[in-house]
């Protein structure tokens, strides 16, 4: 297994991990993503692990030949903006995801079945086309 199928599946992972609730009981995971996102220190310790696995996947995308290396090299980019902003500018990541997840729980559910099915997607690359 190469260092990039390695990373999507373990990125896959991490998408059913943390979005599979949204779809069982969207109402009570969102009222912990309020109290984990309404403390900035939460924030800044999040960004770190997501700066990291940008990195990664970045690294990883680099040391392989694949023709849509580039499409996953962009991706590390977006990962790896967003952990700096949750390091950097705290505030204005809090304002944005408070915004974003003040959606109604019927949103909510869709959003966690389109990111389980996003998830499912990544650890089936990793295991057959990587």
């Amino acid at each position: 297994m190469s260092n990039l199928a390695m990373v999507s599946v373990f990125f896959g992972i991490l998408i059913l991990v943390g979005r599979a609730p949204l779809i069982f009981a969207p109402a009570a995971t969102l009222r912990i993503i309020h109290k984990v996102i309404g403390k900035k220190s939460n924030l800044r310790l999040m960004g770190i692990p997501t700066f990291l696995l940008g990195v990664a996947i970045i690294t990883s995308a680099l040391e392989t030949d694949l023709s849509f290396a580039f499409i996953i090299i962009v991706l590390g980019c977006f990962i790896v903006a967003a952990g700096a902003l949750e390091i950097i500018a705290t505030s204005f990541v809090q304002r944005i995801a408070i915004a974003i997840w003040g959606m109604s729980p019927v949103n909510a559910r869709i959003l966690g079945l389109v990111s389980v099915v996003l998830g499912a997607y990544f650890i089936y690359l990793g295991y057959n086309v990587f």
